[in-house]
């Protein structure tokens, strides 16, 4: 089927999104750009919409979540005295899985492979934002290899969005150890997911790359293996003081305290209001999750997150907001049923399945589910998913 404007201009949508800033602040070119070429898609999307008269399943699920946010959970955060600033700001992210719809019309006008298109345009868009991350970052570099910077993170926040990661585990999936280009986008990916400094990130790579070989032992697979191993080995001797450098942070439990200590608070916020929670915005005291030398940094008494989304949910949306918050992020009954009995359907949906895994599982250790950035990419990757999977039902 071929794509029409709107279908272009979803996709250059989905390739800003590694330019637009990680919390829009300040009125640039950026920060207007983005909300406007979403706007515009989505009206020319619910003028389709209403001229066809079909939605997709999920996006119903979404249309209940969201209206739950916007009328239960606001009269939640008003009574539990949270400003109208602060919730907004927390309903944000969220407003934007419904990207969904226009993204699974957008998929399903790709024909068989979309699967391969698609992920191959997420990789384009984790190497616009590594490039602009880079030349942004490009005067501090020398300071970054010198070990006077640990982590590329405290200079940077765009690094907080994990397009490194997703980087890593797509160009995993279609590496070819004799594509040059491959080679280079696997190295700059893995480069950016260690100078971020985040553990989590490279254990999650490692899971993804050892599921993605769990059945191959052929010569060919050995030799990608070698290759990759020795584009490791170079970045590790080329930026060997970094690596010891973030090695040594990684060995401090810190932040695996700090995310307890949330969790321990979210419960008990949870008891408080299990059935709609506290609202989002809620502030969560940093006295009570970080120590009074940390704590002193902050420039607030409370910050608006927590790193796990489940407990993130539970605390401010209730039993009824996560339960319907995992309806919208969870693939349907059928693709697992497919995913397990097809071969064939699972190779051509596993990248992004293993990225769909990947995403949820980094939301449970990281407070990134409240970017824009990622609830555009979860939406995208659901309704890859969800259009294959109808495709599958309908050839059956």
């Amino acid at each position: 089927m071929k794509l029409d404007g709107i279908s272009y201009l979803t996709l250059f949508a989905v390739l800003t999104l590694g330019v637009f800033p990680f919390v829009p602040t300040d009125l640039t070119f950026n920060t207007v750009l983005f909300p406007v070429l979403f706007s515009v898609i989505m009206f020319a999307n619910t003028a389709q919409i209403v001229k066809s008269g079909k939605i997709g399943w999920r996006t119903g699920r979404i249309i209940s979540f969201l209206l739950f946010l916007c009328v239960i959970n606001a009269l939640s955060a008003i009574q539990n005295d949270t400003s109208i600033s602060s919730f907004f700001r927390g309903l944000v992210p969220f407003l934007f899985l419904i990207m969904y719809e226009p993204l699974r019309r957008l998929t399903h006008k790709m024909g068989v492979d979309r699967s391969d298109k698609i992920a191959r345009i997420l990789v384009l868009t984790a190497f616009v934002w590594a490039v602009f991350v880079l030349v942004r970052n490009f005067e501090i570099l020398p300071d970054l290899m010198n070990g006077s910077i640990v982590r590329l993170t405290y200079a940077e926040s765009m690094m907080l969005v994990p397009f490194g990661m997703i980087g890593c585990i797509l160009t995993i999936y279609g590496y070819s150890a004799l594509n040059i280009p491959s080679s280079i986008l696997l190295g700059l990916f893995l480069l950016l997911v260690v100078v971020s400094g985040y553990r989590s990130q490279i254990a999650l790579v490692l899971a993804a790359a050892i599921f993605c070989y769990r059945d191959a032992y052929n010569l060919k697979t050995i030799f990608r293996l070698f290759v990759m191993a020795c584009i490791v080995a170079t970045l590790a001797i080329m930026y060997w003081e970094i690596i010891l450098i973030t090695i040594e942070r990684f060995g401090h439990s810190a932040g695996d305290n700090v995310r307890a200590k949330e969790i321990s608070y979210a419960l008990s916020m949870l008891r408080n209001a299990p059935l709609f929670g506290v609202g989002l915005g809620h502030a969560v005291p940093v006295e009570i999750t970080r120590s009074a030398s940390v704590a002193a940094t902050f420039e607030s008494d409370g910050v608006p997150y927590i790193h796990n989304l489940t407990a993130y949910f539970l605390m401010n949306t209730g039993i009824m907001g996560t339960l319907l918050m995992f309806a919208v992020i969870i693939p349907s009954r059928r693709t697992i049923i497919f995913a397990v009995k097809r071969k064939d359907f699972r190779l051509h949906v596993e990248p992004l399945l293993v990225l769909w895994g990947t995403l949820v599982a980094y939301f449970h250790i990281s407070a990134s589910f409240r970017q824009i950035q990622m609830m555009v990419i979860l939406a995208l990757v659901l309704a890859v998913i969800d259009s294959v999977t109808q495709t599958e039902e309908e050839t059956r």
